[in-house]
């Protein structure tokens, strides 16, 4: 993971590389832009880890079996939600920011993907669905009120 500085056009390293040149992926800035939450390959399935913005304090926020990734922040930065194949197929799992009261949101036999909150922090739109039919979906953070978008949603209310 690099971080570009946008006044010079130069970018660096965040941190050194993890053990037996491990990948990390899906890098996000917290709300209040302290801390980055990446998953990596850096233990034995693929977890999800934090790391200051200046590249210290790596943290490895989940221990599930599988793999663990696209986190997300909530928009108050107290919560993360990412997607989870340890139960077989994936899920989203909704945990607060410092890897604790982890939750499954969603259990259903299709895939649950790419998780991003609303702005005001109160539902979760995702890829949802079978393998060849993913559609966005909307869940409230505490798992209720699971509904499809279609194209008459206004998609741009989801973005800040």
């Amino acid at each position: 993971i690099f971080v570009l500085d946008l006044g010079t056009g130069r970018s660096r390293p965040l941190m050194g590389q993890g053990p037996d040149r491990s990948s990390d992926q899906g890098p996000e800035w917290s709300p209040d832009a302290q801390q980055i939450v990446f998953f990596s390959d850096r233990s034995e399935d693929v977890q999800l880890f934090v790391v200051n913005a200046d590249g210290s304090g790596v943290v490895q926020l989940t221990n599930r079996p599988g793999t663990n990734f696209y986190p997300a922040w909530s928009p108050s930065g107290q919560q993360i939600a990412f997607s989870s194949d340890s139960d077989g197929d994936f899920e989203l799992i909704v945990m607060n920011a410092d890897g604790s009261e982890t939750r499954q949101v969603t259990d259903n036999d299709e895939v649950d993907l790419y998780p991003l909150w609303s702005v005001d922090g109160e539902r979760i739109v995702f890829l949802g669905g079978g393998r060849d039919d993913l559609r966005m979906t909307s869940i409230k953070a505490d798992g209720s009120e699971k509904r499809r978008l279609d194209s008459s949603d206004l998609w741009f209310d989801w973005i800040d």
